[in-house]
């Protein structure tokens, strides 16, 4: 693998089931609506994406493999398949369905991107960690910044384990597929703001809840023995907006 490659963090999905499951909610998708797809990587994908009709943007931001893939598609090109070299996250604006398997890394990045963007399903394989943290709960010794915000933007629901063998090259660790539907309509400000917030308030995630706000002036009413990793996502949330932002 070259550098290049290693430093996107490029993991090729190569697993027919797990590319059956993340393939699985476009059998709704109807030939006006727009499928994004983040990572066209060798292009195993993004055909199958254009075999189903509707209107498909692929983004790539190795600029060799996005080259290469293309040549391979060559004049063959469906119709339907636009092709595009540079950052997803910046050329990609409307869609209603996206298809995705981005590199861990940025795992973060993209739930916060997504809350921004009006879609009706994500399907996403990302590293099993992160799914388990971002559905955990507060009785979850994960439950922290990405699980209130994760929660409070999407409906979520758990889809495979996708093993680190489903992959070329193998990652370290395993994967899992996750749909994500939108939950509440937020602008880009509003995204990058409530995550940034909420990742201020769980640094404080010991704490007790009334101690913490007579320290920071939130002005905030608990009970006592209430703790900031205790707090329901909603409540996590208010909490975080009560603080001033200088804190």
């Amino acid at each position: 693998m070259s550098s290049r490659r290693r430093r996107l963090g490029q993991h090729f999905l190569r697993s027919e089931r797990a590319a059956l499951e993340l393939l699985g909610p476009l059998e709704d998708a109807k030939p006006h609506e727009v499928v994004a797809e983040i990572g066209t990587g060798r292009g195993a994908l993004t055909r199958r994406l254009a075999d189903g009709g509707s209107l498909v943007v692929s983004v790539e931001l190795d600029r060799d493999l996005c080259a290469a893939t293309a040549a391979v598609l060559g004049q063959g090109r469906p119709w339907n398949l636009e092709l595009v070299c540079g950052d997803a996250y910046r050329t990609i604006r409307r869609f209603d369905y996206l298809i995705s398997s981005p590199p861990y890394s940025e795992s973060s990045d993209t739930v916060e991107w997504l809350a921004s963007k009006d879609f009706r399903i994500a399907s996403l394989v990302l590293q099993e960690d992160f799914v388990r943290k971002a559905l955990s709960d507060p009785s979850d010794r994960r439950y922290g910044a990405i699980s209130a915000f994760v929660q409070l933007a999407f409906r979520a629901e758990l889809g495979s384990r996708v093993p680190s063998s489903a992959f070329s090259p193998p990652p370290k660790v395993d994967s899992r597929v996750v749909l994500l539907r939108p939950r509440v309509a937020m602008s880009e400000r509003e995204a990058r703001w409530a995550l940034s917030r909420l990742r201020a308030l769980f640094s404080h995630r010991k704490n007790a809840l009334s101690r913490l706000c007579r320290e920071l002036g939130c002005g905030w009413i608990q009970e006592e023995n209430i703790r900031v990793r205790e707090l329901a996502p909603k409540e996590a949330l208010a909490v975080a907006a009560a603080i001033p932002a200088e804190r």
